[in-house]
């Protein structure tokens, strides 16, 4: 039989306040992070209060930083399964040293609990999947680690650097024009923004700021779509976009996700506005 027994605060302060400036780098949705230590017990009987009471009491060590309830998106994180860390061996030792012979192992894991600005982006892979469905589209859902990179995703995806879809999101303004733009273009290339503003008839296009990006796209920065879903989104695409390769590869909303998707199936569902947003010497 098993039991669970919830820990103490894993992190200290300096590193909660470490682990949000990364966070804050990455341009992540946390508002604040508290994690603790949760313990996985294996018995050979079940464990009398006054046994239970000691368990607790060894189980509580780590920073003296005050306990959190424990509450917001968790992520639980243990040793890989099939491995007894050196931590459980010498865990269960001390167990058994106090006369808790009912233990037969101990293990620990990691529970993170996040407070977030807005929710992670499953509702992003939602919403792209039930139109490409509703249109009967032809693609594919790729899980893969996070990369930094186009290069190493195309990498992890099998597919071109070309093929992926980059999107930009910029504010176009002057000449009475004030306008949010979501650009898309061959991952492989790099955009001219001056003539998106051309196009629309300003006279100046920059990107838009990451809260703009937040409340235009609701995605994760860096892993926004080439779809808008925003009323006030317009979308351009390159026509180089849908000439090249027979199919697309971009992020669905997170940076753990891509959609590949079939060009011919991308445009007729999006019909873009077709401009020459690309960058020439």
């Amino acid at each position: 039989m098993f039991q669970t027994f919830r820990g103490s605060p894993a992190l200290s302060e300096f590193r909660i306040q470490g682990l949000m400036q990364k966070f804050q780098q990455n341009q992540l949705p946390v508002k604040s992070v508290y994690a603790e230590y949760l313990h996985f017990v294996e018995l050979n009987r079940p464990l009398v209060s006054e046994q239970e009471a000691k368990l607790k009491a060894l189980l509580h060590y780590g920073p003296t930083l005050a306990e959190h309830e424990a509450k917001g998106e968790t992520f639980i994180v243990i040793p890989r399964v099939g491995t007894i860390s050196s931590w459980s061996s010498k865990a269960t030792d001390i167990a058994h040293n106090c006369g808790l012979n009912e233990v037969e192992r101990i293990e620990r894991g990691l529970a993170y609990y996040f407070e977030l600005s807005q929710p992670l982006d499953e509702k992003t892979t939602e919403k792209l999947t039930a139109l490409l469905d509703k249109h009967q589209a032809r693609y594919r859902v790729v899980e893969h680690p996070t990369a930094g990179k186009s290069e190493e995703v195309a990498k992890i995806r099998g597919t071109e650097l070309g093929q992926g879809a980059k999107a930009l999101v910029c504010k176009v303004k002057g000449n009475g024009v004030k306008q949010a733009v979501l650009v898309i273009l061959p991952a492989d290339q790099q955009s001219d923004l001056s003539k998106v503003a051309t196009y629309l008839g300003g006279t100046k296009a920059s990107l838009a700021s990451p809260a703009e990006v937040d409340t235009l796209t609701d995605c994760v920065f860096g892993a926004i779509p080439p779809f808008s879903f925003h009323p006030d989104l317009l979308l351009i695409a390159d026509p180089s976009l849908l000439s090249r390769y027979d199919e697309l590869a971009f992020n669905a909303g997170t940076l753990e996700r891509s959609i590949i998707l079939n060009t011919q199936d991308y445009a007729s569902i999006v019909q873009p506005t077709l401009v020459d947003v690309i960058k020439t010497e």
